[in-house]
């Protein structure tokens, strides 16, 4: 986990979102696919166990979560990622995103572009 938080720290670009809260967007490639996605951490999602990750895509848009947790019926995400999935995901909304685990170090790796970060 340490090290999904240095890359949201220092390798993601905060954004401003509708409601006013803030995403921090990395960009990273997985299987030669380039994606731009808001770092979040929470509940886990599918088969998942702590320190998975899950690439989340809604309407477009993608997130990209490292489970700090179990595995809950709805989707929770950190910060503002849940209003860059979908700008009205901010009370009173259910959106049901796409969502794929994901090698968490392929993720990482990319940022940083090196092979040095693993959790």
């Amino acid at each position: 986990m340490t090290n999904f938080m240095y890359a949201a720290a220092t390798l993601a670009q905060p954004v401003t979102n509708v409601d006013g809260s803030t995403a921090y967007l990395a960009s990273f490639s997985i299987n030669g696919t380039a994606y731009q996605a808001a770092l979040s951490i929470g509940h886990g999602m599918l088969s998942g166990l702590c320190e998975n990750c899950f690439l989340n895509r809604n309407a477009g848009q993608y997130g990209l979560q490292l489970q700090t947790d179990v595995r809950a019926w709805r989707l929770e995400l950190f910060g503002g990622a849940n209003v860059w999935l979908a700008s009205d995901n901010y009370g009173g909304t259910c959106h049901i995103p796409d969502v794929l685990q994901i090698s968490c170090d392929d993720g990482l790796n990319s940022m940083a572009g090196t092979t040095q970060l693993c959790l």
